[in-house]
């Protein structure tokens, strides 16, 4: 619901967006909020708490963290043994 004002403040910033997508919008914040936290579960946590409406969000990273973030919408998540 912010998507407008997330995008302004983002582009003040210098980052410049490739589409009109929401989903590009939040990437770019939790890109910026990565690089102030260092901590992508902290990182995920500020991005959160910065968007308006219903989402689900989920990262992955290298080392297996999977920091997720549901408000207003359901997941259904599945984890299956990693093969060779």
């Amino acid at each position: 619901e912010n998507f407008a004002e997330l995008t302004k403040e983002l582009a003040e910033h210098g980052v410049v967006m490739t589409s009109e997508t929401d989903t590009e919008v939040v990437a770019h914040l939790l890109e910026s909020t990565l690089a102030d936290t260092g901590d992508l579960a902290d990182a995920m946590r500020a991005a959160c708490q910065r968007l308006s409406g219903a989402f689900t969000l989920v990262a992955v990273s290298a080392d297996a963290l999977l920091p997720v973030c549901c408000v207003g919408s359901r997941l259904l998540m599945a984890c299956c043994p990693c093969r060779d």
